[in-house]
């Protein structure tokens, strides 16, 4: 196997990097984003958020959620928070307000759902107040598969530094769980 990596935004404090992995004569097997951050002599600043094995049993939740979608994109579109809780949340799409070509949750939909996971696995940070708001500022999407009917996505909370937060996102089919995208949200929550 090998694996190529690309730098797809440099900041001041951040660096943006895709990821791709190749098995044999070339065939892509995975892709990845990743967030790092870089300290002011160049050492790489290690992240306050532990290892969270993503929450994807496939069963229905146990607890009701805290909240419906707090964006004016997620209410019109209809998605539902799931759960949200350990560096982790889980929000739905339906299909029928989002529909695309195929009986496909349209893909501009899609990026709107993964949005608002990321910014809300950022929330169940313990120290962020649900009353500070926030704004990505930035997203990576890899759009893997099409998938019908309604769309899960599940995102975690893998890096903090100070107003910083990036999670992973997965987007699988409700009931088929078949992989659609994978992504990357940064997200900024001021004090």
């Amino acid at each position: 196997m090998t694996a190529r990596a690309t730098l797809l935004r440099r900041g001041r404090d951040t660096a943006h990097v895709a990821s791709d992995v190749y098995a044999g004569a070339g065939r892509l097997v995975a892709t990845g984003f990743l967030t790092y951050w870089i300290g002011p002599h160049g050492e790489t600043v290690h992240n306050d958020v532990g290892c969270v094995p993503l929450v994807d049993d496939g069963q229905s939740w146990s607890s009701p959620p805290k909240r419906m979608s707090g964006s004016p994109y997620g209410r019109a579109a209809g998605i539902e928070v799931l759960e949200e809780r350990d560096y982790q949340a889980a929000l739905r799409i339906p299909l029928a307000e989002n529909e695309g070509a195929g009986g496909c949750v349209h893909e501009g939909a899609i990026a709107g759902l993964i949005d608002n996971c990321g910014a809300f696995s950022s929330y169940t940070h313990p120290q962020v107040p649900f009353n500070n708001r926030g704004s990505t500022v930035a997203m990576y999407v890899s759009y893997v598969d099409s998938v019908a009917g309604d769309l899960r996505a599940f995102a975690r909370l893998v890096a903090r530094s100070g107003h910083a937060f990036t999670s992973q996102v997965e987007v699988r089919g409700a009931s088929s769980k078949r992989l659609a995208a994978l992504a990357s949200v940064s997200y900024r929550i001021p004090a």
